[in-house]
């Protein structure tokens, strides 16, 4: 694609994220149907509006580009996965148990990810968050952005602090697995907070220094594609627990050694960390 082509997909998947966005707000305030817990195969939480946010991001990318591929996680695979040059990845809410609660850290999801290899890279990310409005998004080397509720545009960087003692760390709120009671109890200073890919972009915008996920409930490739872009044009890295890099668009999409998001300067330590607490 041209510079002119991943403009025009930008502005197509924002849009995307912020219809969806608005409609995840209307059904948690109208319609108490809409966020009533079921339970997946997999032992995760969906509802009704997991559903609903997920099909309309479906029709809007496929209006605009019917041609590509989507691999999301409220749909049947896409029988282009496996074999597309390009794809959509998409989480079209991510954090429904902060959404079901009435807490404000759910997230809309999309990147567009293009081959390379046997594997493929994102190319673009945008992660919504609708409370608040906060407008997460990347484009490989264009750097990674936040838009503020109030219109106002951020260059994301993300923290130059090189004293692991001082790193902030930022997890779940709501999990409490013994691997994830483990991590909190082993740092000085743990936030929690809600979307898996919300906490990533946070680690790009510099409020924190590391994110990571310990091993138990799996995240998947949709849960961090779009933040992984997002963090790693703000100077950042996100990789397995074990340190290894994530490919995407693997047979099995599930991440089950864990998830670490850092800066590039404290990527080491954060997996260090985690190999000696044993959660990878």
């Amino acid at each position: 694609m041209r510079e002119a082509e991943y403009r025009g997909l930008l502005d197509v998947v924002i849009d995307a994220a912020e219809v969806a966005g608005k409609q995840l707000l209307k059904c948690r305030t109208g319609n108490s149907s809409m966020v009533r817990e079921q339970i997946k195969k997999d032992g995760t939480i969906v509802t009704e509006a997991d559903r609903f946010s997920n099909q309309l991001i479906l029709d809007l990318l496929g209006r605009t580009y019917p041609d590509i591929g989507i691999f999301s996680e409220e749909s049947p695979r896409d029988p282009r996965y496996r074999t597309a040059d390009s794809l959509f990845v998409v989480d079209p809410l991510d954090g429904t148990n902060q959404f079901v609660r009435g807490l404000s850290d759910f997230t809309v999801s999309i990147a567009f990810t293009e081959r390379e290899g046997r594997f493929h890279r994102p190319t673009l990310g945008v992660v919504y968050r609708p409370v608040g409005k906060d407008m997460y998004f990347a484009v490989r080397g264009c750097g990674a952005w936040h838009r503020s509720g109030s219109g106002d545009l951020q260059r994301l960087n993300v923290s130059q602090v090189n004293d692991w003692s001082r790193a902030r760390l930022v997890c779940s709120a709501l999990r409490s697995d013994p691997a994830t009671e483990r991590l909190r109890a082993s740092v000085g200073t743990c936030t929690g907070r809600g979307s898996a890919a919300l906490m990533i972009c946070l680690v790009a915008q510099g409020k924190f220094e590391w994110y990571a996920h310990a091993a138990g409930r799996h995240l998947a490739e949709y849960d961090v594609c779009a933040a992984g872009i997002i963090l790693e044009e703000a100077g950042g890295r996100l990789g397995h627990a074990t340190g290894a890099s994530i490919r995407y668009n693997r047979v099995d999409p599930k991440m089950k050694n864990g998830v670490v998001a850092a800066s590039e300067i404290l990527f080491d330590q954060a997996v260090a960390t985690m190999r000696e607490l044993s959660l990878p």
